[in-house]
């Protein structure tokens, strides 16, 4: 019942920010440009968040065993000596 009310109020604040635009004359054409970007620099954002959620529930998954090599950005080197909560050497 409360996504209910969620999603009308929005789309009573919508309906609201575009009757006032329009009351005052105020071109579309910014709104449209702004809303783009906004759209743009979202996508990218949730892109990062689910590889990270991707990868993170691969690893919770057992892809990982004892004895492989993790490689971080080509510097350092990590070996998995034991899988506990957090137990990783560094060679």
């Amino acid at each position: 019942m409360i996504e209910m009310e969620v999603s009308a109020s929005s789309i009573v604040w919508g309906l609201w920010f575009i009757f006032s635009l329009a009351i005052l004359h105020v071109s579309n054409t910014w709104l449209v440009v702004i809303s783009g970007g906004l759209s743009t620099g979202i996508g990218f954002a949730m892109k990062d968040i689910l590889e990270n959620i991707y990868y993170g529930i691969s690893l919770m998954a057992g892809r990982i065993k004892v004895g492989d090599w993790i490689e971080c950005r080509s510097v350092v080197r990590l070996t998995i000596c034991e899988i506990c909560e957090i137990c990783v050497t560094k060679n």
